[in-house]
């Protein structure tokens, strides 16, 4: 079963401490905040995952980093292009509320650059959706499956 954080694209969603705590107080298994990634350099592309470092639970060590690799693998599995900017694919940060307040596994997934025109159009578009869900959702499956 999948919660949302809001129930549509316009305007910002929650603050990061509302989203963070999120999946703890819905009692979710894990938590996935699905991004759009901003660089400023326009030739920017691909997908990363950002987990929380140095964790602050122990849901954020090793549980949010096989997420992470998880997410990875199905979204390369999908034909998605890995990052240019994040080589490794993974960032890892102290910074971000959303990952810090989170008490489930939790994943910050940068889908692709939306300043990029190619990748743009495909976030735009109903079929790139459709291979992004369907890579996500396998991602997760086979984490879940994997615990």
């Amino acid at each position: 079963t999948v919660i949302l954080t809001r129930s549509s694209d316009t305007g910002t969603g929650p603050c990061v401490d509302v989203r963070g705590k999120f999946a703890g107080e819905h009692d979710a298994d894990l938590l996935v905040s699905l991004h759009a990634n901003g660089t400023v350099q326009r030739s920017a592309r691909g997908y990363f995952a950002i987990v929380s470092s140095p964790a602050l639970r122990a849901s954020q060590r090793t549980p949010s980093q096989e997420l992470a690799e998880s997410l990875l693998t199905a979204l390369a599995k999908r034909g998605f292009t890995r990052s240019t900017s994040i080589r490794s694919g993974l960032s890892r940060r102290s910074d971000l509320g959303t990952l810090n307040f989170a008490s489930r596994p939790a994943v910050m997934l940068e889908l692709g650059e939306m300043r990029n025109a190619q990748e743009a159009k495909v976030m735009g578009s109903r079929a790139g959706r459709e291979r992004y869900a369907r890579a996500v959702s396998g991602g997760i499956v086979t984490f879940v499956k994997n615990r």
